[in-house]
C-alpha cells in the first residue's frame, strides 16, 4: 500500500432508527435555515418591509440544506442512517518513523476531501475502542447512509489475480507488483481463452514481459508470436 509503515484501520458503522434519523435531519435542516442569513438581516421589526434582495444569504448553508433534505428522500426509499467512524493506528519500533509517515496517511485522505484528527486527550478512547464490543469508548462518529457505508467497506481490495491457473493446472506465469506496491499474480489464462493484449505507456514494461513470459511458460506450451513487435515493424518500414 501507499503507507509505508503497520497500520490497522478499523470502520464502525451502527445503524439509527428510522423515526430517529428523520428527527436529526430535520433538527440540523431547522438549525441550517436559521442561520443562514446573517443576524442584522433578522432584526427588522417588520419584516414585510424588507426587501429579500438585501438579506445575506449563506450559500453554503443553502445547499446544507438540500443536502438534508436528499437525505431525507432517500430514507423514504429505505436506505438507512447509521453512525460511522474509521480509526487508524500507525504503530512502528521508533517514533521517528511514525513522524515520517504521518504526513503520508494525512496526504491520502486530503486526496480523497477527507479530514483526520490526531488524537490527544482521547487517545485511550480511541485506542480501546479498536476492540469488538467497545462501541462506548468511540467518541469520534458521523453519519452516514449504508450505501455509502457499503462503498468504502473493506469489501473490496485491490485486485491480486489468480494463485492458480486453473487451465493450466499449474500455478501463476508471474508475479508482479502494482502501483500500490502489492503483489498481482498474472497469467495469461482466462479459463481456457489465451488471448491477451498488453497496453501501455512508453517505458512501463511491454516489453520486458515480452521477453519475461515465455520463459515462464510449461515446456508443453506451443510457441507465440507477438503482433506487437510485428505490427510495429510494419509501421518503421513504411515510414
Amino acid at each position: 500500500m501507499e503507507i509505508q509503515a503497520n497500520f490497522c484501520a478499523v470502520t464502525e458503522w451502527v445503524p439509527l432508527d428510522n423515526a430517529v434519523a428523520r428527527k436529526e435531519i430535520t433538527k440540523r435542516k431547522r438549525h441550517f435555515n436559521v442561520s443562514k442569513s446573517s443576524f442584522i438581516s433578522s432584526v427588522h421589526s417588520d419584516a414585510a418591509m424588507v426587501n429579500p434582495r438585501d438579506v445575506l444569504i449563506d450559500e453554503s448553508k443553502q445547499a446544507d440544506i438540500e443536502n438534508l433534505g436528499d437525505c431525507l428522500r432517500v430514507l423514504g426509499d429505505g436506505q438507512t442512517l447509521g453512525d460511522f467512524s474509521l480509526t487508524i493506528i500507525l504503530y512502528a519500533a521508533e517514533k521517528r518513523t511514525l513522524d515520517r509517515v504521518l504526513p503520508d496517511v494525512v496526504r491520502i485522505f486530503t486526496g480523497a476531501d477527507g479530514n483526520l484528527f490526531s488524537e490527544t486527550y482521547n487517545q485511550l478512547n480511541a485506542y480501546f475502542a479498536i476492540v469488538p464490543g467497545n462501541y462506548r469508548h468511540n467518541l469520534r462518529k458521523l453519519f452516514l447512509l449504508n450505501s455509502n457505508y457499503a462503498d468504502i467497506s473493506f469489501l473490496f481490495t485491490i485486485h491480486l489475480g489468480e494463485t492458480w491457473n486453473e487451465h493450466l493446472d499449474r500455478e501463476y506465469l508471474a508475479l508482479l507488483e502494482t502501483d500500490n506496491a502489492t503483489p498481482y499474480y498474472l497469467n495469461l489464462h482466462e479459463r481456457e481463452g489465451a488471448h491477451t493484449l498488453i497496453l501501455g505507456a512508453t517505458g512501463s514494461g511491454k516489453s520486458f514481459l515480452r521477453k519475461y513470459a515465455p520463459r515462464r511458460l510449461p515446456p508443453m506450451q506451443l510457441p507465440y508470436r507477438c503482433l506487437l513487435s510485428f505490427t510495429t515493424e510494419i509501421l518503421a518500414k513504411a515510414m
